[in-house]
């Protein structure tokens, strides 16, 4: 996978990052103290690796991420 300016992990899906973000590499005063992240950010444009702020959304464990992976699925078959 590749790694961020900080270390962490991400992937890409089209103009999405998804980067798992690790609770011992975020500031204490962040949202979700304690606890790893999934961050998605939107590219600002086509031609630059520039990023929107992203949603962070909390991961305690790792059925956490498959929780994430069936609601995207809920939404797919609702299609």
């Amino acid at each position: 996978m590749e790694r961020d300016s900080k270390g962490n992990i991400y992937t890409e899906i089209k103009n999405i990052r998804l980067t798992y973000v690790k609770s011992a590499n975020r500031a204490p005063d962040k949202d979700w103290p304690g606890s790893d992240v999934i961050r998605i950010q939107a590219y600002r444009d086509g031609t630059s690796k520039s990023l929107h702020r992203g949603a962070e959304i909390p991961v305690d464990k790792k059925e956490d991420v498959i929780d994430i992976v069936s609601e995207l699925l809920k939404i797919h078959k609702a299609l």
